[in-house]
């Protein structure tokens, strides 16, 4: 099953459908398949659901990788940067 277009809707509306279904599916890997996708269009979209995600130490490994590849879109490399900066400023 392709979970990757599920970043299209907010984290709290799927998380809300997918109890309604009954279905168990564990969400926290969806975005860091999205970031090892390195599609700067499913990347962007996992920043939204990682801001409201508990961080991991393999998603801000994925991370910062991704902040610091050139190939990588500025915009999108400026979201991951300020997403990390968010993440150390709440520890």
């Amino acid at each position: 099953m392709a979970l990757l277009p599920l970043l299209k809707h907010p984290l709290a509306e799927v998380e809300a459908r997918l109890a309604a279904r009954g279905d168990l599916i564990g969400l926290a890997n969806v975005p860091n398949e999205a970031l090892r996708s390195r599609s700067p269009y499913w990347i962007s979209l996992a920043l939204d659901w990682i801001a409201e995600m508990p961080s991991d130490p393999e998603q801000r490994r994925l991370l910062e990788a991704l902040g610091a590849d050139r190939s990588i879109p500025q915009d999108v490399r400026h979201g991951i940067v300020r997403l990390l900066k968010s993440e150390r400023e709440n520890e």
